[in-house]
């Protein structure tokens, strides 16, 4: 009988329905253990005894050689295969988690945590590769959105499974918990056939990546992409790493702090699926800008809703934000970038996430120490909207927009 699943090395769209239900099952495991690791690192760190702005130290540790190694993952990830460089990254990871499980200082958390962002960028530009190489430019902000939803679908179960699980458990062992579905993912991804965009890969002979990089970058909308990102992950770092802390000690209990933070997972999966109406009524670059915007108003009022049913709300406007945003962002690249150099473009997108996430819990964290809980989350808010000012500035000024608008007015 003949299979139906497609041989080694053909484009990824024309994977059966079976493999691509199981690819979008999973799409969002990067996603799961950064919600999963962001919600109880710092929860442990605060346990072992260690400052707000250590905290915010260890949180942002997570991204220092993922944000370095993130485009030598995508070189990867196109020369190798997506399914390889995940299965490397979900492996590498389990094993990190089983450290923070054993360990009771925060110092050793601080050093697994640096070594837990290669892992992070391996597995996570993999599944963008693996999204991005499903669509035509016809399909894309279709694919992608439904990529976006899967992620964001992530993002809502996973604090919620996390707090219940650390209920029970205790923060510490409730790492284990992140060990094993970490194993089940790798499992999950070695019957997908590992399909690669035809041509030639982008990583050969241009070191590692960077050389293409470098080439793209010059593309204004590239440019948006990577700073929309960083943004991206301003917002999503700053209210993840320091919101959960701020509740557990207003005296939230550790489940219904995963509750709150669940919040976020459902108004993205819910608005992820409007993005591409939002952008036919302006851009791709204007929609992001937008959703942005809202999201960092709910950094903003993280400190003053302390109190129910209101302390959901700030969640759910930075759900707003990463859900419109994330395949809007992904549209803007995958639009621009020839399919053989998809791994080192998400390979760039994904040194933004992470130098978004390096730097914020620190930033944050030191704002804190001066200008109080309120004023820190405000402070890390207009950060935020004075970035937004510069992309809107960058997409304003892109000479082929201005081309295109002249074009449409002859």
């Amino acid at each position: 009988m003949a299979s139906n699943v497609p041989p080694l090395n053909t484009p990824v769209r024309s994977l059966s329905r079976a493999a691509s239900a199981l690819f979008f099952g999973t799409c969002g495991y990067p996603i799961s253990m950064i919600q999963m690791s962001t919600f109880l690192i710092p929860l442990r760190a605060r346990e072992l005894g260690a400052p707000l702005e250590m905290v915010g130290i260890i949180v942002g540790a997570g991204s220092l050689l993922g944000m370095v190694l993130a485009v030598p993952s995508g070189a990867l990830a196109d020369r190798v295969g997506a399914k390889h460089a995940f299965i490397i990254g979900a492996l590498i990871n389990g094993l990190a988690f089983a450290g923070f499980a054993a360990t009771d200082s925060y110092w050793v958390m601080l050093a697994l945590q640096i070594v837990r962002g290669i892992p992070h960028s391996m597995a996570w530009v993999a599944s963008q590769t693996y999204a991005s190489a499903m669509s035509t430019p016809a399909t894309r902000v279709h694919v992608m959105g439904r990529f976006s939803f899967m992620t964001n679908v992530t993002s809502l179960v996973s604090p919620l499974l996390v707090g219940g699980v650390a209920e029970i458990v205790g923060v510490q062992l409730a790492f284990l918990f992140l060990l094993a579905i970490s194993v089940l993912h790798l499992a999950a991804w070695l019957p997908l056939p590992d399909a690669r965009m035809q041509g030639k890969t982008s990583g050969g002979g241009q070191g590692a990546g960077y050389g293409v990089a470098l080439q793209l970058m010059r593309m204004r909308p590239a440019q948006m992409a990577i700073l929309l990102t960083f943004i991206r992950l301003w917002l999503s770092s700053g209210y993840g790493a320091f919101f959960p802390v701020l509740l557990k000690e207003h005296g939230f209990g550790t489940a219904l702090i995963g509750t709150v933070m669940s919040v976020n997972g459902i108004i993205s999966a819910a608005t992820g699926l409007w993005s591409d109406r939002l952008a036919r009524r302006s851009s791709n670059e204007m929609a992001t800008a937008i959703s942005l915007a809202i999201g960092a108003l709910g950094l903003a009022l993280c400190p003053f809703f302390m109190f129910m049913p209101l302390v959901y709300a700030p969640s759910g406007l930075v759900g707003v934000g990463m859900g419109l945003s994330m395949p809007l962002v992904l549209a803007i690249l995958s639009e621009e970038v020839p399919p053989n150099q998809r791994g080192v473009a998400m390979g760039m997108r994904t040194t933004a996430n992470q130098g978004g996430a390096l730097v914020a819990p620190p930033i944050m964290g030191f704002l804190f120490g001066v200008a109080g809980t309120a004023g820190g989350f405000l402070l890390g808010a207009i950060i935020c909207w004075l970035m937004l000012g510069g992309a809107v500035y960058l997409h304003l000024t892109d000479p082929a927009r201005k081309a295109r608008a002249a074009a449409a007015v002859r």
